[in-house]
């Protein structure tokens, strides 16, 4: 009981009422249509890259499908990403629209939202088709003898053959077709935006009376935020305080002491209670702006304030799983990212956890111990992976300092492992034996290596002791 951690938990209660929902609204639609538009040219701009060097390269069959590749396996698979994340961002803005809609912010908004879905597909379909016309164009090459002229204005390529050059003609002419078909759809999706931008203009139909009344309520709800802020840092240096002496009191002092703290934290929760109970009171005549929904939220019993000498405890929800077809595994979690390599469908993989970040899982090939993001759509789940709590940390001596412990690691292995613990990665070649040092604190980690069934566990570093920590593999 000597070293009594206090560690209290308190619920956030921010007394958000709504006040700038209008122009957080506006902000949020404005954010996703921008960053919609972003990842479109960024698509864009990988695909004139690979035209670019296709002609560049054009008397040359090799670097020809060589680009030829690219187009069929990286864009195709980037596209069906962004495309599959453009219908996300539909569904992302179709829930920003129903909450304004039910505060009375925006009108019917549903023809603005399903004319932007259906435009997606169209353009999804405008540019498979425009994908496609690098493989056409490939084949007239591959079969018709022709000199690049790149100097010529008027005649780049000079076919040996008329009906090479009737091949050729026609699908310029078809690709002219399409290149105005997609400044239209440029046009059109630059229509569908505006409209969806006029849709976040807040009604105006607001009595004078009811402006000054949401407005005395925001200043009583600031004095509540206030008064809990000004109790929370109270009662944090209470803690503070009482954990560094914990060491030096009896026993006995330190329980008073914990009643003390966990009486403090229930009086915060009391008045936040009582602050809930009379706003929601005070704001009864104003649910068109939301007040009470607003507050609601930001008082749930879900959302923690703070955490005193937490844990890092980041692995949760692992599994084994599989990829359902070809996709490109990349570095960061968006197409925007470095691709990595391309994972074929059945690929073996370990889920880190099944919390998508962008709507793309952390996963780790199991094959070759790679660790990167799928997107979410191409994963299935197998089998999840428990947490083990063996003990594996061997205590072997005592620590000369009681805020940092020594672990003697041993990779009994004939592969490469990468440790996973404390929000660190340690690599240990096999055989190898290295110290890494840490703070003494209960832990979850992680061990993976090529070809092998990742290992999850659970362990607790006391303070003042040093550790050994040997790894090998078991068959079944």
């Amino acid at each position: 009981m000597k070293n009594l951690l206090f560690t209290i938990v308190l619920m956030f209660c921010t007394f958000s009422i709504g006040q700038n929902f209008e122009n957080n609204f506006k902000k949020d639609v404005l954010n996703l249509l921008k960053a919609d538009k972003d990842k479109s040219d960024n698509f864009l701009n990988s695909m004139t890259v690979i035209s670019k060097n296709f002609y560049k390269n054009i008397q040359s069959e090799f670097l020809r499908n060589k680009y030829i590749k690219e187009v069929d396996t990286d864009l195709k698979m980037d596209l069906k990403e962004l495309y599959l994340e453009k219908k996300a961002m539909v569904g992302d803005l179709e829930k920003l629209f129903s909450e304004a809609n039910s505060r009375g912010f925006v009108g019917e908004y549903d023809s603005a939202i399903a004319f932007l879905s259906t435009f997606y597909d169209k353009w999804y379909e405008s540019q498979l088709q425009s994908l496609k016309y690098f493989s056409d164009f490939a084949l007239i090459f591959d079969y018709c003898e022709f000199d690049y002229n790149p100097g010529s204005t008027s005649q780049m390529f000079t076919f040996y053959t008329q009906k090479c050059l009737d091949n050729y003609n026609s699908k310029i002419s078809k690709m002219t077709q399409q290149l105005n078909y997609d400044e239209n759809l440029k046009t059109e999706l630059k229509s569908i935006f505006t409209g969806i931008i006029d849709f976040t203009e807040p009604n105006k139909i607001v009595e004078p009376e009811m402006n000054t009344a949401k407005v005395e309520l925001e200043n009583l709800a600031k004095i509540y935020q206030t008064d809990v802020q000004t109790m929370i840092a109270q009662l944090q240096s209470k803690i503070k305080q009482y954990d560094s002496e914990a060491a030096y009191q009896t026993d006995e002092e330190n329980q008073k002491r914990l009643k003390e703290v966990q009486g403090m934290e229930q009086s915060i929760r009391q008045y936040q209670q009582q602050a809930k109970s009379d706003l929601q009171k005070k704001e009864s005549d104003l649910n068109l702006f939301g007040i009470a929904e607003d507050f609601m939220k930001s008082n749930s019993a879900d959302n923690p304030l703070t955490i005193i000498n937490t844990s890092n405890n980041t692995i949760t929800g692992s599994y084994l799983g599989f990829v359902k077809q070809t996709v490109n595994f990349r570095e960061g979690p968006g197409t925007d990212y470095s691709i990595i390599k391309t994972l074929s469908a059945g690929t073996q993989i370990f889920i880190v956890s099944n919390n998508k970040k962008n709507n793309y899982y952390n996963v780790i090939d199991l094959e070759t111990n790679l660790e990167g993001f799928v997107y979410n759509t191409y994963v299935e789940f197998d089998k999840p992976i428990e947490i083990n709590e063996d003990d594996l940390f061997v205590e072997n001596g005592k620590s000369s300092f009681s805020s940092i412990s020594e672990v003697d690691v041993y990779n009994n292995t004939n592969k490469t492992l990468t440790v996973f613990i404390g929000g660190s990665n340690y690599l240990f070649s096999a055989q190898e034996k290295r110290k890494i040092s840490i703070k003494p604190n209960e832990y979850k980690y992680r061990v993976t290596a090529p070809g092998v069934i990742p290992y999850l566990g659970k362990d607790n570093i006391k303070s003042g002791y040093n550790y050994s920590w040997e790894f090998y593999i078991v068959t079944n």
